[in-house]
């Protein structure tokens, strides 16, 4: 479907009891990922500007039912509480917090690699 992004993070068979309490990052997969975070984001945005584009329909009479109709619409598309609007803008505000913390983990997982202290820390007391 287009539009739809699925995100799963399959436990690797075998994986070990360290691997199991958190997980691991495919540093090589996280540029690929990001960019398809940024066109959901991206994607998100545009229907955030037709959301906008809404809030200025007309109503086709001067009835009733067609004002009325066109006032529940409109606040449908931008009212602050649950339209969408607000809908679209946590979205965005979501995947560019996942896009945060996968770009910290990934880091993190090219520094333990590189330095297995970092991955596996000694404590000493003094």
């Amino acid at each position: 479907m287009a539009g739809q992004v699925n995100i799963s993070v399959p436990l690797p068979a075998g994986a070990d009891s360290a691997a199991a309490s958190g997980f691991q990052i495919d540093v090589d997969a996280v540029p690929a990922l990001r960019e398809r975070l940024l066109a959901a984001i991206e994607h998100l945005r545009e229907a955030g500007d037709s959301a906008e584009e809404l809030t200025d329909l007309t109503a086709p009479g001067d009835d009733p039912v067609s004002l009325a109709a066109v006032t529940g619409f409109v606040g449908r598309a931008a009212d602050p509480a649950g339209s969408l609007t607000t809908t679209v803008a946590a979205a965005v505000a979501m995947l560019s917090d996942v896009i945060a913390r996968l770009d910290r983990a990934a880091a993190r997982q090219q520094s333990s690699a590189l330095d297995p202290a970092v991955a596996h820390p000694v404590h000493r007391s003094e």
